[in-house]
């Protein structure tokens, strides 16, 4: 989401992981999924992703970006090999928990 950033995520991570810690909440249910991110192309994928990502305080590697670009260039084969109609997909896995207060 806009002005949240890996760094946000990582800080309410810990500040759930806190109050439980802390005897305040206890996990009910945890479930995990995966959210799936479609796109015609390579291009229009890499777009989405450095618009999702335009907010992030940690910069890349150098072997990242390498990495990066030699997936990119194996899935166009991919696409093209495949036809008109092949899309590209991008798995993110999610956890989501539910937690419950405790009463004292």
């Amino acid at each position: 989401m806009p002005g949240q950033t890996f760094e946000d995520i990582r800080h309410a991570d810990d500040a759930i992981a806190q109050v439980i810690e802390d005897g305040l909440f206890t996990i009910e249910q945890v479930s995990q999924l995966e959210r799936r991110t479609y796109a015609p192309s390579v291009a229009e994928l890499r777009d989405y992703i450095a618009e999702e990502s335009g907010y992030d305080e940690e910069p890349g590697t150098e072997q990242a970006a390498l990495e990066e670009r030699e997936l990119a260039a194996r899935i166009e084969g991919l696409l093209q090999a495949a036809g008109e109609g092949a899309e590209v997909a991008m798995l993110d896995p999610v956890r989501i928990a539910r937690l419950n207060p405790v009463r004292s």
